[in-house]
């Protein structure tokens, strides 16, 4: 039935996703290519200014990002099954990191929630920033003159301090522009270290209980 539906969906909507043709979409997904998504502010260019080879997209429900990642280019595989063999295959080796993207969605997500618990006051914008040099998955620009930068990790982590290192030499890279740095470590799992200034922990049991 899903299978049908998609079909049908796709037939109808060419050009879905602001003219990005399904096919295209259906690939950069299959390939597993990072999810998509338009630079705002100065994540790579001023407001207003994003250029059209910046803007890359993306499918926000977790269903058709899954569909697209491992059946739409496997269909014949699926329906020859069995259903074991098919998700041994095809699903369970990308699978953690298919988790992995939805990880990072999810601290995007949660960022205001943690400025509301922490206090924080004033607009923000909450997205990404990805350019030659580096890609970092959280970014909080808030009106306060802070910005958050932080970095996710869904597998094993080899601890804080690796993580802090990894996560700073990419935020050289970010135009701060005057804002004071705050870093953000997401994990999966708690990290048992105790965070220097400037660093702010969260894991997932953190992120639920918001």
């Amino acid at each position: 039935m899903l299978a049908s539906w998609s079909a049908r969906f796709w037939a109808a909507n060419p050009r879905f996703l602001g003219g990005a043709p399904a096919r295209l979409c259906s690939n950069r997904l299959a390939t597993g290519k990072p999810p998509n998504s338009t630079p705002n502010g100065p994540w790579r260019t001023a407001p207003g200014r994003a250029s059209r080879k910046l803007t890359r997209y993306a499918i926000s429900d977790p269903l058709l990002r899954f569909w697209f990642r491992f059946i739409a280019s496997n269909l014949s595989l699926v329906r020859a099954g069995p259903p074991q063999r098919v998700f041994e295959t095809l699903i369970q080796p990308s699978l953690e990191g298919f988790y992995g993207q939805g990880f990072e969605r999810l601290c995007r997500e949660a960022l205001p929630c943690l400025y509301y618990a922490e206090g924080v006051t004033g607009k923000f914008v909450v997205g990404e920033f990805w350019g030659p040099e580096a890609q970092i998955d959280v970014v909080g620009l808030r009106a306060d003159g802070w910005t958050d930068l932080g970095e996710c990790k869904w597998g094993q982590t080899k601890g804080l301090e690796p993580m802090l290192r990894e996560l700073s030499a990419k935020t050289v890279h970010y135009p701060l522009r005057g804002a004071t740095l705050q870093k953000r470590l997401f994990t999966r799992r708690p990290l048992k270290s105790v965070p220097p200034t400037g660093v702010r922990l969260h894991d997932l049991k953190d992120l639920y209980a918001l």
